[in-house]
C-alpha cells in the first residue's frame, strides 16, 4: 500500500511539473502572439486628416505634482514627433502648472487629429472627499454626453478612480508608482480590461535599492510614507520588503500624511517623522511624498547630513542637486513621453488599450552629490564614480 502511495505522489508531482511547463509554454506563445499583434498598429497617422474625426481627449489628476506636468509635456512632444500634432514651442511652458498647459493645448487646437477638450481637465486638488465627486462627474459625462474618446489618468489617485469606474472609453494611466499594488491593474503585462492601460516599470524600486545597498551597506533603512494604499504604492513598499529579506536589512518606518491639500501640514508631518526615526536608522530612502518639496527638501538634506545619514532619492536628480546623496532615475522625461505617445498613437490607429504592453523600463542615470558625500564621510568607490552620469559638487 505504501509503495502505491509513493507512486501516486510521484505521479502527482510529475503531472504538476508537466502542467506547469505546458502552462508556461502556452503563456509565452500567447505573449509572443499578442506582442506580434500589437506591432501591426502604426504609431503615425495612417489616414488623411480630412477623413477622420478628431480624437477628443480629457485629463484627470489627483492634484498638482511636478512629475505630472513633466510627463504631460513629454507626451505632447512625443505626439509632435510622431506627426499627430504640429510643432509647438513647449519649452516656454516649463514653468506652467498642468491646468495651464492644458489650457494652452485646448486653445491652440491646431492638431488635425486631436482635440484637448477645454472643459475636460479634472483635478481633485489632493482632497480625499473630492475624489468621488470628480470621478462621478467624469462617469456621468462619459455615459451621457459621450464626448471624450480618451482620458489621461495622471498619477495613482487618478488611475485608481478611473479603473474603479470601469468606463466604456479609453483610459491611459501615466506616472502611477506601482499600478499593481495600488489596485489599478491586476497584472504587470496586461490590464485585463479592454479600455485600460497603465505604464509600469516593475523593477524601478528594486534597481534603486540594490544600488543603494551595494553602495552604503545599510542595515537599518528609514522610510517615511502615508499609511494608505496609494502611499504604500508611492513608496514601493512591497519591493522594499522583498529586498529586505534577501539583502538582510531592517525597515524602520514612520507614517506621515501625504495626499492632503495643506502643503505646510504635509511638509511638517514629514520633518516630524524624520526626527522620530533619524537616530534609529543608518540610511534614508526618500520616496515620493507630498511633504518632500522644494521648500522642505533642503531641511531634510541638512538634517540627514548633520546625522551623517546616506540618502537616496527615489524621485531623481533634482533632489540630489538640493543635497541628497544619490539617485538612480530617468535623465529626462523624453523616453517615457515617447512611450506614452506611442501607446496613444496605437489607440488612435485602432488598438484597444488592454491589448498593449504595459511594461516599459527606462534607461536610468546615476546622480551623485560629492559635497554631501564629503560631509557624511562617504567615499565613493572608483566604480561608483565611473558609473555616475551626473556629479554635483555643491
Amino acid at each position: 500500500m505504501s509503495s502505491l502511495v509513493k507512486y501516486m505522489k510521484g505521479l502527482s508531482r510529475d503531472f504538476y511539473y508537466k502542467s506547469l511547463i505546458v502552462g508556461l509554454i502556452l503563456a509565452a506563445l500567447f505573449s509572443i502572439r499578442a506582442y506580434a499583434d500589437e506591432r501591426r498598429f502604426s504609431t503615425t497617422p495612417t489616414h488623411p486628416a480630412e477623413t477622420v474625426r478628431k480624437w477628443r481627449i480629457g485629463y484627470l489628476q489627483g492634484g498638482d505634482y511636478i512629475d505630472y506636468k513633466e510627463t504631460l509635456l513629454a507626451t505632447v512632444r512625443g505626439l509632435i514627433d510622431l506627426g499627430w500634432m504640429p510643432p509647438i514651442r513647449t519649452a516656454e511652458w516649463a514653468k506652467l502648472e498642468s491646468a495651464e498647459i492644458w489650457e494652452r493645448l485646448s486653445v491652440a487646437d491646431s492638431s488635425e487629429y486631436l482635440r484637448f477638450v477645454p472643459d475636460a481637465f479634472y483635478d481633485a486638488g489632493w482632497i480625499s472627499s473630492a475624489r468621488l465627486s470628480v470621478a462621478d462627474t467624469i462617469r456621468k459625462r462619459v455615459r451621457s454626453s459621450k464626448d471624450l474618446d480618451l482620458i489621461i489618468a495622471m498619477g495613482t489617485w487618478a488611475g485608481q478612480d478611473l479603473a474603479r469606474l470601469n468606463l466604456d472609453t479609453n483610459v491611459l494611466v501615466m506616472t502611477a508608482s506601482d499600478p499593481v499594488s495600488a489596485g489599478i491593474v491586476p497584472d504587470v503585462e496586461r490590464s485585463g480590461r479592454r479600455y485600460l492601460h497603465a505604464h509600469i516599470d516593475p523593477s524601478l524600486n528594486e534597481r534603486q535599492l540594490r544600488l543603494f545597498h551595494q553602495t552604503v551597506k545599510f542595515k537599518k533603512l528609514g522610510m517615511i510614507f502615508e499609511d494608505s494604499v496609494a502611499g504604500r504604492s508611492y513608496a514601493g513598499i512591497s519591493a522594499v520588503k522583498r529586498l529586505s529579506n534577501e539583502l538582510d536589512f531592517e525597515i524602520i518606518t514612520c507614517h506621515a500624511q501625504s495626499d492632503i491639500p495643506d502643503k505646510q501640514a504635509r511638509e511638517g508631518a514629514y520633518i516630524k517623522c524624520l526626527e522620530t526615526i533619524a537616530r534609529q536608522i543608518d540610511a534614508l530612502y526618500v520616496t515620493l511624498h507630498g511633504g518632500v518639496s522644494e521648500q522642505s527638501l533642503p531641511l531634510i538634506a541638512k538634517r540627514a547630513r548633520y546625522l551623517r545619514l546616506p540618502t537616496f532619492s527615489q524621485s531623481g536628480e533634482q533632489e540630489v542637486v538640493q543635497g541628497l546623496l544619490m539617485s538612480l532615475s530617468r535623465a529626462s522625461f523624453k523616453q517615457v513621453g515617447r512611450f506614452e505617445a506611442a501607446i496613444m498613437a496605437k489607440v488612435f490607429n485602432g488598438a484597444e488599450p488592454g491589448q498593449l504592453r504595459q511594461v516599459f523600463e527606462e534607461n536610468l542615470s546615476l546622480s551623485l552629490n560629492l559635497q554631501t558625500a564629503k560631509i557624511i564621510n562617504y567615499i565613493p568607490t572608483a566604480d561608483v564614480l565611473a558609473t555616475a552620469d551626473l556629479i554635483h559638487h555643491e
